[in-house]
């Protein structure tokens, strides 16, 4: 479909609302009527064709900007959903091993847990209270690893360690918490 031809009659800008220079009219051409008047329905004198209304076109829009978004936002499934051995490495967690080196069973936490013996290793029945030999910190927290659980008042007591966010301690036993002591974290 070609554009049609140019005529020699102007249409002066200023009977656009524009500026003073002048544009061309092309052949059925209808002069744009001001802004207010835009918003309603309207029907084009175009041969046959019927343009859509601005309404149409902003829901037009609006769908697909809401669309792309809701793609964006439906997460793909990962390999962090399919293996005990990927989800060790998952982002966005406190992570607790059995073993030295990140080796062993695992759990994770992502936010304060005054009290881990209500939290159990991936690989057996068994508490992570005071038996916790090595940790990652894959969060945006410092985290503090507490030796007793929280007392009467909520406190976390006794020996203490700090996490600090994005990084990995692989042997416990060298910080002041020790090896097998952890019993409370709190998330900062």
């Amino acid at each position: 479909m070609t554009a049609p031809p140019v005529t020699t009659r102007l249409l002066r800008a200023a009977d656009r609302g524009c500026a003073t220079r002048l544009t061309p009219l092309r052949v059925g051409d209808v002069r744009r009527r001001p802004a207010h008047s835009r918003l309603a329905a309207r029907r084009t004198e175009r041969k046959g064709h019927l343009t859509m209304s601005i309404t149409i076109r902003t829901a037009l829009a609006a769908v697909a900007l809401v669309g792309g978004t809701a793609l964006a936002a439906v997460p793909a499934a990962s390999a962090a959903d399919s293996a005990p051995a990927a989800r060790s490495a998952q982002a966005g967690g406190f992570h607790m091993y059995l073993d030295d080196d990140y080796k062993g069973g695992w759990a994770h936490v992502t936010r304060t847990d005054k009290d881990l013996r209500n939290n159990y290793w991936d690989t057996e029945d068994k508490n992570v209270d005071n038996d916790t030999s090595s940790v990652k910190n894959q969060t945006r927290h410092y985290v503090d690893m507490y030796q007793n659980v929280a007392n009467a008042r909520g406190r976390c007591t006794g020996a203490n360690t700090t996490s600090y966010p994005g990084t990995k301690d692989p042997n416990l036993s060298n910080d002041a918490i020790k090896d097998n002591r952890l019993s409370c974290v709190i998330f900062r």
